[in-house]
């Protein structure tokens, strides 16, 4: 198998890539969970209560469906009916990062994609993301990657060809 993906990664048709590397990271993480819980015992003893685990799981998940629907702290802790302070704690305690870092790198990572598969213009990713304006999705993406969008299209374009 790995091969047969080295075969595929050095081709010059190869389209794609990105998605091809991410589902295999998709895999790579759900074989490592499955494996983490089929054999609790090699598993280290997590910290915090099973609540904090369990409030941290929802906000993912939630972060999961409703990532273009918000980006503020106060909307997720509220869908926990939690205090946006809470919440921080419980990212913090379980990832070291804040709330606040984990929505961003989330969003980015889904724009990133989005760019990628250059099916959608730069204005409807901003509506849908519900940025208010095309400026400050710009701004925004160039905040937390250094570059604007097109310069990241233009980045990735040599890779997908």
């Amino acid at each position: 198998m790995a091969s047969r993906l080295h075969t595929m990664m050095t081709s010059a048709e190869a389209m794609c890539l990105d998605q091809l590397v991410l589902l295999q990271l998709k895999a790579f993480f759900v074989g490592f969970y499955d494996y983490i819980y089929r054999f609790p015992q090699k598993r280290k003893p997590e910290e915090g209560s099973p609540r904090v685990r369990e409030l941290f799981n929802l906000f993912m998940m939630y972060l999961e469906t409703h990532f273009k629907d918000s980006r503020d702290v106060t909307y997720y802790a509220s869908l926990l009916n939690i205090t946006p302070k809470y919440l921080n704690i419980i990212a913090q305690r379980v990832t070291g990062n804040t709330v606040k870092a984990l929505i961003n790198e989330y969003v980015v990572m889904q724009l990133k994609l989005s760019l990628c598969s250059g099916n959608t213009s730069m204005k409807m990713l901003a509506g849908e993301y519900n940025f208010s304006d095309l400026s400050f999705f710009c701004r925004y993406f160039k905040q937390h990657t250094g570059m604007t969008p097109m310069q990241f299209v233009k980045s990735e374009a040599p890779k997908r060809t």
